[in-house]
Order: structure tokens, then sequence, then C-alpha cells
């Protein structure tokens, strides 16, 4: 009896064991492989290539084992800020795993003496301003400015820019373990030529343009009139020379022979084409004319610009009549 009990109640029991199993995240298998691969190419020295494999891995899933696996290949490949950073990340991730926090906080207390350390400040004369300032491309805040951070070691291009000023930048050599960098960016050198100046100028330059273009079309469209009015009264006077030729051809009565009339002929052409050319030529004019008349009185015309540049200070003065 107590035989059959034992066997009715061993299925029960074992189910939930059986339904513990939970499928593996997605992606395992090819991190496992890239971890593996790491710790083969770390063993045999390979550092450079160590790296990738270790990151490649904890891209696919975030695990302690990987994370702190990449911080020692970092620390062997002379990346001491970046594997600091990464122990200390480890050290914050392991707070339910005691050993491993504490395997994670020895590696970073470790790696502190060796630490290179930048800081880059502005200068008192250049705090009010707007200004950017750029670690190898990287802008750096405002707030961090002044304040001493770990870097790996190398060299390094300091750039600072601010609108209206020239860029400055400095090379760097941050190679000694343990050292402080220190990097002030002095004042800016002010532009010779300003935004709103070069604004000014160019709109001033449109206004001019303007102006000219309408002095230049009243002055074609009125010369062009002039010349068609002279044509047009040379062929009237042509006309009429040529009709006074054919008087020798033709009777009182009017009645011309046939040289007479090709002359009349040309004649009357002449005084058509002078008679339709000047009265063109006379809207031409008239319409020059009216063309000045509505022009603006007057533009304006500068005699000298010039720009003022001392120290932290810029201006702008324009000489001139209107």
């Amino acid at each position: 009896m107590v035989r059959r009990i034992v066997i009715a109640i061993a299925p029960f029991c074992l189910a939930p064991v059986v339904g513990l199993a939970q499928p593996l995240p997605e992606g395992t298998a090819e991190a496992n492989a890239l971890f593996d691969e790491g710790k083969r190419l770390l063993v045999e020295g390979d550092v450079e290539n160590a790296c990738p494999k270790f990151e490649a891995s904890l891209a696919l899933i975030d695990r302690l084992g990987v994370r702190l696996n990449l911080a020692d290949c970092h620390e062997k490949a002379g990346r001491t800020a970046t594997a600091w950073a990464e122990f200390r990340e480890s050290e914050a991730r392991a707070a339910n795993q005691p050993d491993r926090a504490a395997y994670a906080r020895q590696r970073a207390e470790a790696l502190l003496p060796r630490l290179v350390t930048l800081k880059d400040s502005l200068s008192a004369a250049s705090r009010s301003r707007e200004m950017n300032v750029r670690c190898d491309g990287a802008e750096i805040p405002a707030e961090a400015l002044g304040s001493p951070r770990p870097i790996d070691p190398g060299s390094y291009t300091i750039e600072a820019s601010a609108p209206g000023f020239r860029a400055w930048s400095m090379r760097v050599d941050a190679t000694q373990p343990g050292s402080v960098v220190a990097v002030e960016v002095p004042p800016l050198e002010a532009t010779r030529a300003l935004g709103h100046v070069d604004k000014g100028r160019a709109t001033r330059a449109a206004k001019g343009g303007a102006w000219h273009e309408r002095r230049r079309l009243e002055l074609i469209v009125g010369a062009s009139g002039v010349a068609a009015f002279a044509v047009g009264v040379g062929l009237g006077i042509k006309a009429n020379s040529t009709w006074d030729s054919a008087a020798g051809h033709c009777d009182a009565r009017g009645v011309c022979d046939v040289e007479g009339i090709e002359i009349n002929d040309r004649a009357r052409l002449y005084g058509n084409i002078g008679t339709a050319v000047g009265g063109l030529g006379l809207a031409a004019v008239i319409t020059g004319a009216v063309l000045y008349i509505t022009a603006p009185a007057a533009r304006p015309v500068v005699e000298h610009a010039y720009l003022q540049a001392h120290g932290d200070q810029a201006g702008i003065g324009v000489l001139g009549r209107f």
C-alpha cells in the first residue's frame, strides 16, 4: 500500500522540475562563440583582436562575466580609463554577487594610480562667451569644463570656437601614467569680418545694384529711342530728296515715265519706313523719360566703411552721403 502511494505521487513531484527549463535568450549561441573566441585570442596575446570579440558578445547579451573580461582586455590593451570605468560599472551591476563586486572594485582601485587625467578649462576672459570646446571632435559639456576626467593614454586635439571669433586648437600628449594634463583655453581673437557687417554690406550692394540696373535700363531705352528717331528723320530727308529727283521724269500733270515711277516708289518706301522708325524712336524716348522721372530721387552712396576691433570689443562705422 505504501509503495503504491509513493509511485502515484512521484510523477507529480517530478513535473515542476521539468517545468523549470526555460528557453535560452536569442543570440546566446553566437554570444558564447564570440566570448570563447575572445578568451582564446587573449590567451594567445592577441589583445587587439580579442577586445572586439568581447564587445560583440556583450552587445548580443549583457552578461557580467563578459563585461569583466572586456574590462580586463582593455586594461591589457593600455586603455586604462576605459577599463577603470568598466570595472566600476561591473561593480555596480554585481550588487547581488558580493564576490564579483569585490573583485571588480579591487581591479578598479588598482588602476587609479595609473590613470591619466585631463583638465581643460576656460580662461577668465572666455567664460562669458558662447564657447564650444571639443576633445577629438567630441563636445565637452560646459558643466564638465574645469573638472578632471580620466582619459586613455594618447594624443588629443583640444578645440574651441565661438561666434565672431577665430577658432583655436591645441594638440596635447597625455601618455605618462598617473599624470594630470591641464589645458586652459585662451581668449579667442575677434575676427575681422563679423556676420552682421557682411549682411549689411550685402544689403547695400543689393540696393545699389538694383539702382544701377534701373539707370542702365533708362539709358538703353532712351538712347535706342534717340537713335531710332534719328534714323527715322534721316529716312524722311532721304525720301524728300528722292521724291525731288523724280521731277525730271514727270510732266506738269504728274504723269511719269517708267524711271520716274520707280523713283517715286523708292521715295514712298523711304517715307513709310522713316515714319515707322521715327515713331518707335519717339515712343522709346518717352518711355526712357518716364522711367527716369519715376525712379528714386537719390540712392545711398557709401564713401567709406571701417571696422574696429580692440580686445573684446568690436564695432563698425560708415561714412557717406545719402
